[in-house]
């Protein structure tokens, strides 16, 4: 049991992607985004993320822009097995700072561009209660405990005519908690060149700084047992008591019990853990545009992976994972294609597409203990796509609506209740408003309504898991996000 809690923790995984975006990759990179969540075709600042080609298309001089995203997600865990105390288990992530900064120099047919994002991550997923698979290997002590000693029980009696009912353990207690977070910041430079009035490319680079972080514990752990033999205690504990009671009269069977207590000592004791990973990469980015007519846009954008393994560096313990053991956590390559056209001046149409090729990076993704690589786990890769409206009330007033659904490529291997990728559908509402012709005002309202998932667990674990079960995977999330565009 000691190894299986060992293999439970080791395969920890992280929050991924926060919001919009692949299974690590946040898209949500501006309170434009969040308004209407279709960007790759935009030739505004906030292009120097979503179409860095297009940037030759603003006009010549400074640009800037600032923007905070509110984010707060729900994740909901559910599981069947019986013999579980808890049923369903809650993860609160929030970030309510998630900031990100463009600033655009164009001259002429020349454009260079400087971001700041979290291009990964973002938040902290906090779980007060744990995990169900924390609690499983625990969960079934009492009932091994409970067999154990039935045939003691039916021993004595048979000798003595009186049940000392040994075996009438009843439950279990314990404190789990987990609050795990992953962030990864993007530093972005880049530069961009108008081929002529309709084509125009772009080159760059992101440094990404990656870390991650797990704080949690396991502690207290007792069984409910008979209040004549003490009651709530160690399951340790539990058995001397019974060990004590029977050495008189059958010596190997208490020598037994107490060795079997030293070992349940061992897998039940408390257990903390306070670990950090670190690591860096960088990704190089090419972009085209086409600006066909002043009506009619498209952009490309290319990034390449990231290849990033993280450090671990331990904390309290290695539970975890040895002191130095790298990790893979890269971030993978993604390629978007956009379009915007407006039939009238008031009215623009936007049409987005995201493909992240998951299957070639590494994730760190470990099955029973042993790192997988992701086509293993991964059937298909992560596709994104949506569909964006605005309209211009008037000269300085304009509003929008979007929509954008993400399909998850993950199979069945790779979804549990550590780390799961789900389908969503997004819906992103709000306005902009120009202050004059230099300040412009942004605010977003984003909900993601995610798609649940059950999976089928065998009863597979011989003395600890002792029947078939199912977990269920839930999210929602919502977004609040202002931005400040200047132009100088």
């Amino acid at each position: 049991m000691k190894r299986k809690i060992s293999a439970i923790l080791l395969a920890i995984c992280l929050p991924g992607a926060l919001l919009a975006g692949g299974i690590v990759t946040n898209t949500n990179q501006s309170a434009s985004f969040i308004r209407m969540p279709v960007m790759d075709a935009t030739l505004s600042i906030d292009g120097a993320y979503y179409n860095p080609a297009g940037l030759v298309h603003l006009q010549n001089g400074f640009h800037l822009s600032l923007n905070n995203q509110y984010v707060s997600q729900t994740r909901t865990i559910t599981s069947d097995y019986a013999l579980l105390k808890n049923k369903e288990y809650k993860g609160d992530v929030l970030a309510p700072l998630f900031p990100t900064l463009y600033a655009v120099y164009k001259m002429d047919k020349l454009a260079f561009a400087f971001n700041v994002n979290p291009i990964g991550g973002g938040g902290s997923a906090n779980f007060k209660s744990g995990l169900p698979s924390f609690e499983y290997p625990l969960s079934g002590i009492p009932n091994m405990l409970a067999s154990q000693l039935t045939p003691l029980d039916q021993a004595i009696q048979g000798l003595t005519g009186t049940d000392p009912h040994f075996r009438d353990v009843t439950g279990y207690n314990v404190d789990v908690a987990l609050d795990a977070s992953s962030l990864n910041w993007g530093f972005q430079l880049g530069a961009a060149y108008a081929v002529n009035d309709m084509i125009s490319l772009s080159l760059g680079a992101r440094y990404i700084m990656s870390k991650n972080t797990y704080q949690g514990h396991l502690k207290g752990y007792s069984i409910n047992a008979p209040s004549v033999y003490g009651g709530t205690q160690t399951p340790g504990n539990y058995l001397r008591t019974v060990a004590g009671a029977i050495a008189g009269a059958a010596p190997t069977q208490a020598a037994t019990l107490n060795a079997i207590a030293t070992g349940l000592d061992a897998s039940t004791g408390d257990k903390e853990v306070d670990d950090v990973q670190k690591g860096s990469g960088i990704a190089p980015i090419v972009g085209l545009n086409f600006k066909i007519s002043e009506q009619f846009n498209i952009g490309l954008k290319y990034e390449h992976k990231a290849a990033i393994k993280v450090k671990h560096e331990v904390g309290k313990d290695e539970l975890l994972y040895p002191d130095g053991t790298e990790i893979g956590n890269d971030m993978p390559s993604l390629i978007s294609v956009g379009a915007s056209y407006k039939p009238i001046e008031k009215l623009n149409i936007a049409l987005g597409c995201h493909y992240y090729l998951d299957k070639n990076a590494d994730y760190g993704k470990r099955i029973d203990g042993n790192f997988v690589e992701n086509k293993e786990v991964i059937d298909k890769n992560f596709l994104e796509f949506g569909l964006g409206l605005e309209y211009g009330i008037t000269d300085n007033i304009l509003v929008s609506l979007g929509y954008l659904r993400t399909q998850t490529g993950v199979n069945e291997k790779f979804q549990s209740d550590q780390a799961h990728s789900l389908n969503t559908n997004s819906i992103g509402v709000g306005g902009r408003y120009m202050v004059n012709e230099k300040i412009g005002i942004n605010l977003g309202f984003m909900t993601t309504m995610y798609e649940a998932y059950d999976k089928e667990y065998p009863a597979n674990v011989p003395g600890l898991i002792f029947q078939p079960y199912k977990e269920t995977y839930e999210r929602s999330s919502m977004v609040i996000a202002l931005g400040l565009d200047f132009s100088f």
